[in-house]
């Protein structure tokens, strides 16, 4: 990671019919660097379960001492099993810096 980047979960919709999530977050590079990120590597733990983001709206770059808000979308498992998505979760971001 290149500079500091604080998280934060800023609101949760939830579809229970379709077993999903939409998440808006804030990311926040507290940095004077730019930092680069993987949008499609882009994960979310929800308890012991990590979900990849099924959709999400990330540009891949932060500027320095910028932020920005993500929309991203979590879905059940894909094996058709319901996942335990539920707006009361909680919710930590995971995305992979790159330099």
């Amino acid at each position: 990671m290149t500079g500091p980047v604080a998280f934060t979960v800023e609101a949760v919709f939830g579809f229970a019919d379709e077993n999903a999530v939409v998440l808006r977050l804030r990311l926040e590079n507290r940095g004077s660097m730019a930092v680069h990120y993987a949008p499609a590597r882009l994960t979310i733990q929800v308890g012991g379960a990590n979900f990849p983001s099924a959709l999400n709206d990330a540009s891949g770059e932060l500027g320095p001492n910028a932020a920005a808000s993500v929309h991203v979308v979590l879905v059940g498992n894909p094996d058709g099993v319901r996942a335990p998505l539920s707006v009361n979760n909680t919710f930590v971001p995971s995305i992979p810096f790159r330099e």
